[in-house]
């Protein structure tokens, strides 16, 4: 009995905590000889249309090798030229018939610069998985494995979300190679380290972790780098999976991470003492440690005026609080506070809402989620017809509802100006924050009034105040306060010096 409680428990928890059975890992077995590797091989890729098992004498006639890759992935034109031509040529027979055949003498008669040796077929079909390509020799004990990866994708394009007016106009990409070299080119300097991981035990992908060794602190660096090692999953197809993985609070509906296409953003972050990490296969990077007053701050702000760009930043902020707080305030004055109100502006309400069938709270939600709906329909179809539907079923909406009698005219008003105003933010991560927030609002407001919106709001301060992004508050710098980091929070000082960004902010904040 007592071990199906226990069996029912996991369950229960793996239920909740969303972890699946994961396949295992790739099994390690050891080359066996030259012709079982190359068939084992050909069977677990399931004799792929694209797999090539391009087999050559090495020397013209001595020992047989086989070159094994996928066409889809790999460079030919690479294979060809610096592994196939070299290990087959007139002088690779005289270079190897003055000695024997080894690992050594192999690997010295090719032209790559990324070569390395493998012992077992389980990491040999990874590789071949990524795009590289394993050599096979009669008489080795041991693969090697030759860095041929074609560059896939698109090339490098302007941003499609953090769009300035000002700065740079450059993307990353779906290519880890590419996106190392846009970094390079923003950031060129020595102390810039690079820390390779493969993440993902059914179908692991390369990730790097960036950081400058003399502005990030060795505790927040040695503190992410034991969290991605701790990352024990099947897969990862995108920076997104790693922001519950990471993050030290899955539940919390606030983001935990930056995550942006912008490389300007990256480096003048990594300026900042923070740390970068980039996942091949992903457009966008993760940087940590982050705090909330972060999510308001756009790359452009650092291209503008600091008076202009404080009074974006505090617009901003207030926009954030219409969109969260507006609904909620709306059913608060008309249900229980109308007292508030000015004469003429409490007459003006009450005749706007003569005829509503229903009381403001449920009229204020069954807005909300049509608007909601009609967005979430207008993110999904064609983006050449999105636009003329979002506009036009907004449109067509509001005109119904209103001579329907079904919704009051200042109701349409303080939905526009709420949705409007959660697109305010640069991160759009925020929006979805911004929905969750406005539904617990405005749950506790036709409950309990305007009691109920502080309550609510006392306790998401009090819930980010207990938020810690490797070791930095998440409230900061308001919460420890720290009058040296307000000068980039809501107020930009000017730039007086050869490095705006004022890179000590996190060492003091740790």
């Amino acid at each position: 009995m007592v071990i199906k409680v226990a069996e029912w428990w996991d369950k229960i928890r793996a239920w909740l905590t969303g972890g699946d059975k994961l396949v295992s890992e790739t099994s390690r077995i050891p080359l066996q000889g030259y012709e079982h590797d190359v068939l084992y091989l050909q069977e677990q890729l399931g004799h792929a249309p694209d797999f090539a098992a391009r087999e050559f004498r090495l020397g013209v006639n001595g020992s047989r090798v086989a070159a094994l890759y996928l066409r889809s992935l790999a460079d030919e034109k690479s294979i060809a030229n610096s592994i196939i031509m070299p290990l087959s040529s007139i002088a690779a027979l005289v270079d190897i018939a003055t000695r024997n055949t080894s690992v050594d003498a192999v690997r010295n008669l090719l032209s790559s610069a990324s070569v390395a040796d493998l012992s077992d077929l389980g990491a040999a079909m990874e590789r071949i998985l990524l795009g590289e390509t394993v050599l096979l020799a009669e008489g080795l004990k041991v693969a090697l494995v030759v860095g041929t990866r074609a560059s896939i994708g698109r090339t490098t394009s302007t941003p499609e979300i953090e769009t300035t007016v000002f700065g740079p106009k450059v993307a990353f990409v779906e290519s880890l190679e590419t996106n190392l070299a846009l970094i390079r080119q923003q950031v060129p300097a020595p102390t810039l380290r690079i820390e390779t991981f493969d993440l993902g035990r059914r179908n692991p992908r390369r990730a790097m972790m960036f950081y400058l060794t003399d502005l990030a602190t060795r505790e927040t660096v040695a503190e992410f780098r034991q969290k991605i090692k701790d990352i024990d999953v099947g897969s990862l197809l995108e920076t997104e999976y790693l922001h519950t993985l990471i993050g030290k609070s899955p539940w919390s509906p606030f983001p935990q991470a930056i995550h942006t296409e912008r490389p300007d953003r990256v480096s003048g972050n990594l300026l900042e003492g923070r740390i970068a990490l980039l996942l091949d296969g992903s457009p966008e990077a993760m940087i940590l440690p982050t705090g909330f007053s972060d999510l308001f701050q756009s790359p452009g702000d650092y291209y503008e005026h600091h008076l202009v760009t404080t009074l974006m930043r505090a617009l901003r902020m207030v926009a954030f609080l219409l969109s969260t707080t507006l609904p909620a305030f709306y059913v608060a004055i008309t249900t229980f506070n109308y007292e508030v109100l000015p004469t003429d502006l409490l007459f003006a309400v009450a005749s706007a809402r003569a005829g509503i069938p229903f009381p403001p709270v449920i009229e204020t939600v069954l807005m909300l989620v049509l608007v909601d709906i009609l967005q979430e329909g207008a993110l999904r179809i064609p983006a050449k017809i999105g636009q003329t539907v979002g506009v036009v079923g907004g449109f067509v909406l509001g005109q119904a509802v209103i001579l329907a009698r079904l919704v009051s005219p200042l109701l349409v008003i303080v939905v526009s100006v709420s949705v409007i105003s959660s697109f305010a933010t640069p991160d759009y991560r925020v929006v979805g924050l911004a929905r969750l927030l406005r539904y617990t609002l405005l749950a506790a407001a036709g409950a309990l009034s305007g009691i109920g919106i502080a309550a609510v709001w006392v306790g998401v301060v009090i819930h980010m105040a207990s938020l810690e992004i490797l070791g930095v508050p998440y409230l900061r710098p308001l919460a420890p306060l720290r009058l040296s980091s307000l000068s980039d929070f809501v107020f930009r000082k000017p730039y007086r010096s050869a490095d705006p960004r004022q890179a000590k902010r996190l060492r003091e904040e740790s």
